[in-house]
């Protein structure tokens, strides 16, 4: 602030003609007066300025730690807004291929129901499926039904035969 205020003083009057040589040359000594001088803790400072100074310093401070704390903030917004994404993003990828897993299941069912309705209409099947199932038989033949257990019986004398032999 206080260097506008010097310059605006230097500059009042618009009307002046200023030689840029001239300007340039008085910068440069400027500058090294100012590298010349002794820094700014080296300056025996009277208690007023001091405490403007050492204000000036907390209020920077202050505001640093404002920056960071805003920074830091704002990066943890960010993190936590990918992370979600992200997490999103994996939970759609796992729905599409389970998805898909499902469609594939449901073609194999497709297939195999079309595969039934074909045999459905076949004239073979249906004559099998009534001799099994309910038991038809054809005029002039002859139905024998055994009971299950007397058959299993025989199979089992059958097989034992077998091994002692």
């Amino acid at each position: 602030m206080a260097r506008r205020k010097r310059r605006s003083k230097q500059f009042r009057d618009s009307s002046k003609i200023i030689d840029m040589e001239q300007a340039r040359r008085e910068r440069q000594e400027r500058r090294q007066q100012n590298a010349a001088a002794p820094e700014p803790e080296e300056i025996e400072r009277s208690p007023e300025s001091s405490a403007r100074y050492n204000h000036r310093r907390r209020m920077l401070r202050q505001r640093q730690k404002r920056r960071r704390a805003a920074i830091v903030v704002v990066a943890a917004v960010l993190a936590i807004a990918i992370g979600i994404s992200f997490g999103q993003i994996l939970k759609l990828k796992h729905d599409l291929h389970t998805a898909q897993k499902q469609q594939e299941e449901y073609k194999q069912e497709k297939e195999q129901l079309e595969k039934d309705m074909a045999e459905l209409n076949d004239l073979d099947y249906l004559e099998e499926q009534a001799r099994d199932q309910m038991r038809l038989i054809k005029p002039g033949e002859t139905l024998y039904i055994f009971p299950e257990d007397m058959t299993e019986d025989q199979t089992e004398e059958q097989t034992e035969e077998t091994k002692q032999e």
